[in-house]
């Protein structure tokens, strides 16, 4: 399964001219799991990369709990 186009149109932004790039994104669609690597020339073929995560795992981690936070006051505004 693939992302709508909203998200390939984002991936693409993110790759496009950039010659080392190697983008990883997980989709979870019910209880199936896809993972596919984009490149600047679009989707290549997955191989088992190697990442160095170091620090941005604070950063990635603070985004998520700050998005579901947000998420969930906007939730708990439209039950009041």
């Amino acid at each position: 399964m693939l992302p709508d186009s909203y998200t390939l149109a984002a991936i693409e932004k993110a790759c496009k001219g950039k010659k080392h790039v190697k983008l990883t994104v997980g989709y979870v669609f019910g209880d199936n799991m896809t993972v596919k690597v984009f490149n600047e020339n679009g989707e290549i073929e997955n191989q088992n990369y190697i990442y160095e995560i170091a620090s941005v795992t604070k950063t990635f981690t603070a985004s998520l709990l700050a998005k579901y936070i947000h998420d969930g006051n906007k939730l708990q505004n439209e039950r009041d």
